[in-house]
């Protein structure tokens, strides 16, 4: 799926059930929504015991994800990020709010385009 069919598509409501099912069980609170504007994107917020995350993915394929970690929010910025990209940072980053280690997926993060 590309990122336009994604987004401005709508695509993402169809793994919607599977997402909603997913998160319950690691009883991690999840929302999403579609951001309209110039450059159309879509949000995902997860939380896990107050501890939140952030991932946003853009049409130009631009993605950002905010994190609290030590008591610091953290705005990490990748560019030429594909849908693929998009669905492993929120599997990622929910791992991150289960497990409290965003360093368990250095290998794969590291190979994001940083902007």
């Amino acid at each position: 799926m590309t990122l336009h069919e994604l987004i401005t598509n709508k695509g993402f409501d169809a793994i919607q059930a599977a997402l909603t099912a997913q998160f319950a069980s690691g009883h991690i609170e999840y929302a999403y929504r579609y951001n309209d504007g110039t450059v159309p994107s879509i949000t995902v917020w997860l939380n896990y015991g107050n501890i939140p995350a952030t991932i946003t993915i853009a049409e130009d394929a631009t993605m950002s994800l905010t994190y609290f970690e030590n008591g610091r929010n953290n705005v990490q910025k990748f560019k030429n990020c594909s849908e693929n990209d998009f669905s492993t940072m929120i599997a990622r980053a929910a791992d991150y709010l289960a497990n409290g280690n965003f360093g368990i997926h250095n290998e794969w993060y590291s190979t994001l385009n940083t902007n």
